[in-house]
């Protein structure tokens, strides 16, 4: 397409825009529709279509302008909406603002001057706020820190484009009225237990601090549930099996640990699938020369597994992803008769981003091994802005919790509910790790000073 011609499309898409905007509906539909008519580029008619869509007084028009929008990216979330509104499935009055959402979270502050941004940590889904001493933003919850600009490369940066009819509404659906919630004064959870069941204790921290709290509006029951199937003395067996099989544990660990009995609960994760496409260039070394390479990679990942809870260790509860989610079964009320679950810490929002972030970092990996091989590359560049969430699921799954005791700290150890998988955390014995640093200089000494001798003669 010639210079000439992108000018002219960007001037009579302009020119339709703003007639759209004055309501100037006759004269928006011949510049938008005249657009079209000159075969422009993607995002030229991607903003024709919607504005076409916009203008249009007829839901059979309406439609097909968002669904050719669809054709050509099918994750686009302002057709999607407008979709979702057309069905029914969403109300104008059920769309919020994000940024008020963020506003009203955050704690009582003297107005400022500030950007509405918010921060969330690509590992656990935490709100990551500036420490002024460190000049770095810092996760509350586990601990990891990083520049605003890595922030906003990573994708922890809210973005205030909604993505799905559920992401523009701020009601969800309260649980049953058959579910009875409870809030731990120690660690801070909050669990729900069935009709008929009362707790007298924290199945996360063993705390008796337990009081009757009531669920706010905006909770989103579960979609689906695994329930148990591993049990509790085979829970207790595996976690004594762990327990002794690290490396550079304690001797005496097996003998000193002082555990509680395994505590069953039901914890809250999101699920998401991603569909779109990803556009990457890279620097390649073709003999002595480095050659620039591109392509473009069509994505569907599926299952993206995101903890919503902060009352666990962030670190094992991430590595506690042997599930197999073929086993889902529709959540009821009925389900948890036995058990408490945990009502969920971190926004559907909020784990999206975090979900956001592991698929680009496998986009990453697949494109180096796919389309890079062996070849020497660098300045490896990935744009996912065309790839986002399709689908997504509030889920529980079944996880029992051991607290144990080593001298004077508390450590926590969680095991799979489904598959048995142990995940957990563990003193280390810090004669041996002394021994093996001492023992690392000593080999790098060893061959630097050979080395050393093989330049001298």
């Amino acid at each position: 397409m010639s210079r000439f011609n992108q000018d002219q499309i960007s001037y009579y898409l302009t020119l339709g825009i703003a007639s759209a905007k004055n309501d100037e509906v006759d004269q928006a539909r011949y510049y938008l529709e005249r657009v079209l008519r000159m075969h422009p580029e993607f995002e030229s008619r991607i903003k024709a279509l919607l504005w076409l869509s916009q203008v249009s007084t007829n839901d059979i028009e309406r439609r097909s302008y968002l669904e050719q929008v669809l054709v050509f990216d099918p994750t686009n979330p302002s057709a999607r909406r407008e979709l979702a509104i057309l069905d029914g499935r969403l109300s104008t009055d059920e769309i919020i603002d994000v940024e008020q959402i963020a506003a009203s979270t955050s704690h009582h502050r003297e107005p400022e001057q500030v950007r509405s941004r918010r921060f969330v940590c690509p590992s656990c889904g935490g709100q990551m706020h500036f420490d002024p001493g460190r000049n770095h933003l810092a996760c509350q919850y586990c601990g990891r820190s990083m520049t605003e600009a890595e922030a906003a490369k990573s994708s922890g940066l809210i973005s205030t484009e909604d993505f799905f009819a559920a992401m523009a509404r701020g009601e969800g659906h309260r649980w049953q009225q058959v579910a009875y919630s409870v809030r731990c004064q120690s660690c801070g959870a909050t669990t729900v237990l069935g009709q008929g069941e009362f707790s007298k204790e924290c199945p996360f921290c063993g705390s008796p601090q337990v009081v009757d709290v009531q669920l706010d509006e905006d909770v989103i029951e579960p979609h689906g549930i695994i329930p148990f199937t591993l049990p509790r003395e085979e829970a207790a067996t595996r976690f004594r099996e762990w327990l002794g099989a690290g490396w550079f544990r304690p001797d005496d660990l097996m003998r000193q640990a002082k555990a509680g009995r395994p505590r069953g609960a039901y914890l809250p994760f999101w699920v998401f699938d991603f569909i779109g496409s990803v556009k990457w260039n890279a620097m390649v070394q073709e003999g002595n020369d480095w050659v620039p390479i591109n392509d473009v990679m069509s994505i569907l990942e599926d299952d993206i597994l995101v903890p919503a809870t902060h009352t666990l260790p962030a670190k094992p509860l991430q590595a506690l992803d042997d599930f197999s989610l073929a086993e889902l079964e529709p959540y009821t009320p009925e389900k948890i008769a036995a058990w408490p679950a945990e009502v969920y810490q971190i926004s559907m929002s909020d784990a999206s981003l975090v979900a956001r972030t592991r698929v680009k970092a496998a986009i990453e990996t697949r494109i180096a091994e796919r389309y890079l091989g062996d070849r020497s590359h660098h300045s490896l560049n990935v744009s996912t802005h065309m790839v986002n969430v399709d689908r997504f699921q509030h889920i529980l799954l079944p996880i029992w919790i051991i607290s144990y005791h080593y001298g004077d700290q508390l450590y926590h150890v969680l095991v799979n509910g489904q598959s048995g998988e142990v995940e957990g955390e563990a003193p280390t014995n810090r004669a041996q790790v002394a021994l093996l640093s001492v023992l690392g200089f000593a080999v790098v000494a060893v061959v630097m000073f050979l080395i050393f001798l093989i330049l001298s003669n």
